[in-house]
């Protein structure tokens, strides 16, 4: 016959201010696509999305050429 478990969870380890010392462990799907954007770094225009691999692009805004490699 089968071990009788308690129907209670198990304890865990607090979590109060791992937000503050940056140990979230898995990002909203907004934070992901936020982080996959490709920014110009002089005017911050949006120049990709999802880049995977290098770019040189010249931004529209501040007509600027921009190489950027991930």
């Amino acid at each position: 016959m089968r071990d009788q478990r308690s129907p209670h969870a198990l304890p865990r380890a607090p979590n109060e201010g791992a937000a503050e010392a940056g140990l979230r462990a898995v990002l909203t799907p907004i934070e992901r696509l936020r982080a996959a954007e490709v920014r110009c770094p002089h005017c911050d225009k949006l120049l990709a999305e999802q880049l995977h691999g290098d770019i040189t692009i010249t931004c529209i805004r501040c007509k600027r050429r921009v190489t950027i490699a991930r």
